[in-house]
């Protein structure tokens, strides 16, 4: 990773209207569909993306339908070996010992 390097994030909350989401999510998908361009897509209501354009084209689409948020963040890249990892299952049942 450069030290310069970054992302935008599109944090989104579109009304529960099915009309409403269904409009937005059918806008959001020509972005992508008309062009190359690329973002990570979570069911959070979130989009992430290195593409400035792509993120305020969002960020202004989300605030048409509902409420919107853009940020620049700078991905931190962190790794653990998976022999250190606990899983979940492992730290409950340890909890309830």
């Amino acid at each position: 990773m450069q030290e310069d390097s970054h992302v935008y994030v599109v944090e989104y909350d579109i009304p529960d209207v099915p009309k409403i989401r269904m409009r937005f999510y059918r806008e959001v998908w020509r972005f992508f569909n008309n062009s190359e361009k690329l973002a990570k897509y979570s069911t959070q209501s979130v989009i992430i993306t290195e593409d400035e354009v792509l993120a305020k084209s969002i960020y202004m689409l989300a605030s048409k339908y509902g409420k919107a948020r853009l940020y620049k963040a700078y991905p931190i890249e962190y790794s653990i070996a998976p022999e250190l990892v606990t899983g979940v299952t492992s730290l409950i049942k340890g909890r309830r010992d």
